[in-house]
């Protein structure tokens, strides 16, 4: 019986680890508690500076209208009219609601229209001034009453640019219209005072009336009006969903890619690299279709005002896709270094911040205003000159801003996934892979190479082949004991007949996989 022919086994240690190789020793989970004072110190932290931002931008936004610009000439001279507008822009100074007037001195190459280009650069919010014939008009018309064409809307302009902001900006207008408003009101009793009683009773006769109760009113020049009321909501709800969907893409593209490529690198089938290209190309598919999506419904939620075609779309998607691009690749870099667990540690600051940016800015205190690097602000601006026009002198800062936010991102990507990838390889699973595949015997390289649900059978079937040994040495324990005592009938046993059976059906099983 121990010389029974048996086809050639191989040892079990061979093609399985050894039951008394050393585990890989796992790291104890942290204490429920001591994740609970981690998260009680870091998120109160970060609401209380998000608090004191927001409480710094939008605080008082009426007092914060005195951080504006806005560029004040007169052009007329020694006029009344001049000397009284001078006289009440030096009254209101200061007041509240009231933007920062600032009194120019006008040269040969100071003229309404670089007032007007000042503001429509994007270098001041607003202008007002007196043209240079506004007091001798006026003059001519009260002599000639019957007879003159004076516009007394022409007395005073201003010009402001709705389009810059429309959240900030027609703050800036009404303060003006305000200031107009009164300053024709109250010039015209003065006016009065200095004519001679039998003029005002002749003027009084005429059509021209006006002349006496109104001499001095203005003109409004509102380079960019908001026209498209759809487009305060786009930059400001729908920036907040675009910073998430890209959040939600960074996660997605992490996960698949990481579960798919993690073994493949270990086994050293797959480069980094291509992993890397891999989710870049991904994310840059994903976003695209994002933007595309988000500009198709802001087209058809106002394709009533919506008069650009075609070609405003492509630039709305285009500005959309190039700020999702802004956000994104800092997610999945958070994934790669920290886990994607700690991506989301990103996304609340990320939404405050770009929304503070992209709102309110303008009304910011002067303390604040480095939110003006933020990439939304940029977004906002870009997206604003595609529905407005306004500030187009800045469209390639716009541009440029937020694609070196992108091309900054993807950089730092490509870092934490190299991190990454090297410290899968570093770790003692990955290192028993990689040796084991260049030293072990065939069979252990080929059970390396099958797929989990071929190992677990692989170990079922080793069970097996264990089990049938064990049962061939006792039974032939038992026939030597029977030899000896003189029983033979244990020699024809059922169980020795099934152990020659199975045992070589086993071996061969094995053996191929």
């Amino acid at each position: 019986v121990k010389s029974s022919s048996r086809p050639p086994t191989m040892p079990a240690d061979e093609i399985m680890p050894p039951d008394d190789a050393p585990a890989e020793k796992a790291k104890p989970p942290a204490h429920p508690l001591k994740a609970l004072a981690g998260m009680t110190l870091i998120f109160p932290t970060i609401l209380v500076l998000l608090l004191g931002l927001l409480l710094g931008v939008v605080a008082d936004p009426v007092a914060s209208v005195g951080n504006l610009d806005v560029l004040v000439a007169n052009f007329e001279g020694d006029g009344k009219i001049g000397d009284a507008f001078i006289t009440a822009v030096n009254s209101a100074q200061g007041k509240m609601g009231m933007p920062n007037l600032i009194i120019v001195n006008v040269t040969d190459d100071m003229t309404p229209k670089n007032l007007i280009n000042k503001v429509n650069g994007g270098e001041v919010y607003g202008a007002m001034w007196v043209p240079k014939d506004a007091w001798a008009d006026l003059q001519d018309a009260l002599a000639n009453p019957t007879t003159t064409n004076y516009n007394s809307s022409n007395a005073t302009f201003m010009c402001w640019d709705e389009g810059r902001n429309p959240l900030a900006t027609p703050r800036v207008g009404l303060a003006l219209k305000g200031f107009l408003s009164v300053f024709a009101r109250e010039f015209a009793p003065k006016l009065l005072h200095k004519l001679p009683p039998a003029l005002v009773g002749y003027i009084a006769t005429t059509d021209r009336a006006d002349l006496l109760t109104s001499p001095a009113n203005y003109t409004e020049i509102n380079l960019h009006p908001n026209n498209l009321p759809l487009a305060a909501n786009a930059l400001t709800v729908g920036s907040i969903y675009i910073i998430y969907f890209g959040f939600i893409i960074a996660a997605a593209v992490f996960k698949v890619y990481d579960a798919y490529f993690r073994d493949k690198i270990s086994g050293r089938m797959v480069t980094p690299v291509r992993r890397a290209l891999a989710t870049f190309f991904s994310l840059l598919w994903l976003t695209s279709c994002i933007a595309a999506c988000y500009a198709m419904l802001v087209v058809c939620i106002a394709k009533d005002q919506w008069k650009f075609g075609a070609v405003g779309w492509v630039e709305l998607w285009a500005a959309t896709w190039l700020f999702i691009n802004t956000g994104t690749p800092y997610f999945v870099a958070m994934a790669e270094f920290a886990g994607p667990d700690k991506a989301p540690i990103l996304l609340l600051p990320a939404i405050i911040l770009n929304v503070l940016a992209g709102w309110n800015l303008d009304l910011a205190e002067k303390g604040f205003q480095f939110l003006v690097f933020m990439p939304l602000y940029h977004g906002a601006s870009l997206v604003r000159y595609i529905f407005y026009g306004s500030l187009a002198d800045q469209v390639n800062t716009f541009v440029g801003v937020q694609l070196a936010y992108a091309l900054g991102g993807y950089l730092i990507y490509f870092l934490a996934a190299a991190y990454n990838v090297r410290r899968q390889l570093k770790s003692p699973s990955a290192a028993r892979i990689g040796s084991g595949s260049e030293t072990a015997s065939p069979s252990v390289k080929a059970i390396v190479s099958v797929d989990p649900l071929e190992s677990s059978k692989m170990k079922d079937d080793s069970k097996d082949l264990e089990a049938g040994r064990s049962t061939t040495r006792s039974n032939a324990s038992a026939s030597e004991s029977g030899l000896s005592s003189g029983s033979p009938s244990m020699l024809g046993s059922q169980e020795m007949k099934t152990a020659r059976t199975v045992l070589p059906a086993l071996h061969s099983k094995v053996a191929s996989k």
